[in-house]
């Protein structure tokens, strides 16, 4: 994990709040999910040229990485 739990969760109350409003889209985090199954969140590295992607089934549980299924292009 790039991050720490704490760390993500800073980061999804700040997209909650539109704190990263003025960022451009590449380096800003984004919530794929938020509902009962699931909360999902995407962030970017320091460059927005790759990102972690990490869930969770809801607030008492850790985050976790979500694995990348796929081609990645440089």
């Amino acid at each position: 994990m790039k991050h720490t739990q704490e760390e993500i969760s800073q980061i999804w109350d700040h997209v909650k709040n539109n704190k990263y409003a003025g960022s451009s889209a590449q380096h800003q985090p984004v919530i794929c999910s938020d509902d009962d199954a699931e909360q999902c969140i995407s962030i970017p590295n320091s460059e927005g040229t790759d990102r972690e992607v990490y869930s969770r089934k809801n607030e008492d549980e850790e985050w976790k990485v979500v694995p990348y299924v796929g081609e990645r292009h440089a």
